[in-house]
């Protein structure tokens, strides 16, 4: 909060950005390790059907609201 406010806020953000960046991939990476490939191998067809519903599931949701949604008439 405080060097938000400061003159070398911009200075700071700028050389903080690559560790924010080294860390986002070492957490994605760690995750990655934690996941066991026989199991996701075992559990194909179940991964396959949850990814296609929530990939449908979304398109069919925002074409919904699309839908619903009031329609602006322009004169």
């Amino acid at each position: 909060m405080i060097l938000g406010e400061s003159d070398i806020s911009h200075q700071v953000g700028a050389e903080i950005v690559p560790f924010r960046d080294i860390f986002a991939v070492l957490f994605f990476v760690s995750v990655g390790m934690l996941v066991d490939p026989a199991a996701v191998w075992s559990e194909v067809w179940e991964i396959l059907a949850l990814t296609a519903l929530i990939v449908i599931g979304k398109g069919v949701i925002t074409l919904l609201l699309g839908l619903c949604s009031p329609r602006r008439h322009e004169p």
